[in-house]
């Protein structure tokens, strides 16, 4: 069984405590036959997170994968055997990532006041409020 290495939202940067409130889940990945082909943990924040994370990887693979499920601990969350899945939107990930990045700066912020000494990070923040590049590499995947 290959391993896949992926993650619903980055882990870098979040606090323990946050990091304690995200939900596990496992993506198994479906071979022609059904089979379980390749599996994987990752976190989410919710079920709709994780399902939406599952069905973009999928759609990312079905070239190999014929489908997939995904569990929360004993529990099977979705099953899907649709053959081809769609790609995902690339600009719902933009927008998901710039209010995970607006939010976590915001916690940290509260938080910190070394992190609100940070003249680039503040800039970078009100760029992405007003809807703006930042220069963070937030381009279209290559």
């Amino acid at each position: 069984m290959h391993r896949l290495r992926f993650a619903a939202q980055p882990s870098y940067g979040i606090l323990l405590e946050e990091r304690e409130k995200l939900v596990h889940y496992r993506i198994y990945l479906l071979g022609s036959t059904g089979q379980f082909a390749a599996a994987e943990h990752f976190e989410a924040a919710d079920d709709i997170e994780a399902k939406q994370t599952a069905a973009d990887l999928h759609g990312l693979s079905s070239d190999t994968f014929a489908g997939y499920e995904l569990w929360r601990g004993r529990q099977l969350v979705v099953r899907s055997t649709t053959g081809h899945g769609s790609l995902p939107r690339w600009a719902e990930w933009q927008e998901r990532r710039r209010r995970h990045l607006l939010d976590l700066e915001d916690r940290l912020a509260r938080s910190f006041e070394c992190v609100r000494t940070s003249r680039q990070l503040m800039e970078a923040m009100d760029n992405l409020r007003a809807g703006m590049p930042t220069g963070m590499g937030g381009g279209q995947p290559g």
